[in-house]
Parts: C-alpha cells; structure tokens; sequence
C-alpha cells in the first residue's frame, strides 16, 4: 500500500513536531523544560537544509547565555 499525499503531510508535520520537541528538551533546554521557542520553527521549515546548520556553535552559545543568566545573583 502506497502512502497518500495527505498521509505523507501528517507525516511530514509529526516529524517537524517531534524535532521541535527534540531541539528544545535536550539541545536549548532551559529552566522551564516544558517551553519550546518557536524560533525553531524557521529552522524546520525545510528539512532538507537542516544537516547544513552548525547546530554545535548554536547549542554552545545557547548554553553560554544560560550560564551567564544563571550566575547573575538575582537568578533563583
């Protein structure tokens, strides 16, 4: 059986879904581990260019920022 077109979409917009939960738990993880920002959306737009990004300079300077908010001392 052939997938259809509408089945290839679903499938297309749970992979993004899946992707988007997977960069902001464990990549941009930050102190509310149930937000994702949809900045990453853009990011996921088209699938085929993602394996260009340099996502390790991208999670270092996301971790970075965290870690300067973090030693601030009014950060509980």
């Amino acid at each position: 059986m052939y997938p259809t077109k509408i089945n290839a979409c679903h499938w297309i917009v749970a992979v993004r879904a899946y992707l988007l939960h997977l960069l902001g738990s464990t990549f941009f993880a930050n102190k509310s581990v149930t937000h994702v920002h949809m900045v990453f959306l853009d990011a996921l737009r088209d699938l085929t260019h993602s394996e260009t990004y340099a996502w390790g300079v991208v999670v270092l300077v996301h971790m970075y920022d965290n870690l300067n908010e973090a030693s601030k001392t009014t950060t509980r």
